[in-house]
């Protein structure tokens, strides 16, 4: 399924140099200046209040995981390493092995 939705989406990206195309990853290690980019991009203000609810919701004050009722509040860092805690060096070395070919196209080794 992985495969399947970044296959498509990077020919939606090599079709339409025009759109925008964030990483998840991107925006989580750097929220404010990715979003600023964002709004710039489509024109809209990125004001005080904006960086406050954003910094609220991503900081490294707030946990890691989810947690019930506030799913949108997450240390943005940390929380994008967690699939690698899940799981098993194994497990992450079949799935880059069965991914790789796309995987390639949006990541890089060090990001493994």
């Amino acid at each position: 399924m992985w495969n399947f939705i970044h296959y498509t989406i990077n020919i939606y990206r090599e079709s339409h140099p025009e759109w925008l195309f964030v990483r998840h990853e991107d925006l989580s290690l750097d929220p404010i200046n990715q979003f600023q980019m964002i709004f710039e991009n489509f024109g809209l203000n990125f004001t005080q209040k904006v960086k406050e609810k954003i910094l609220k919701s991503s900081s490294a004050h707030n946990p890691v995981e989810q947690q019930a009722g506030k799913e949108y509040i997450r240390n943005s860092k940390e929380n994008i390493y967690n699939w690698k805690k899940r799981l098993s060096q194994p497990e992450i070395n079949r799935i880059k092995q069965k991914i790789s070919d796309i995987a390639e196209l949006f990541y890089n080794d060090r990001e493994w």
